[in-house]
């Protein structure tokens, strides 16, 4: 895991899914696109996050396993 992705991920969310909200309101179908743009983009960062793995981390466990 890493945090900082996991933060922003949570952030990017939030704040896009507040401008869809607000797009859906007024009817602007460009702020929709937009904002459904960044959620897509928020979703991956979280994801990334979750799944962020040190890359030594998996080389010490391989080693060890060998050893």
């Amino acid at each position: 895991m890493y945090f900082k992705y996991l933060i922003s991920g949570s952030v990017i969310i939030v704040i896009s899914t507040v401008a869809v909200i607000y797009s859906l309101i007024t009817g602007l179908e460009v702020v929709l696109g937009a904002s459904l743009t960044t959620l897509v983009l928020g979703i991956v960062v979280l994801t990334t996050g979750l799944t962020y793995g040190e890359p030594l981390t998996k080389l010490y466990r391989t080693y060890v396993t060998v050893l």
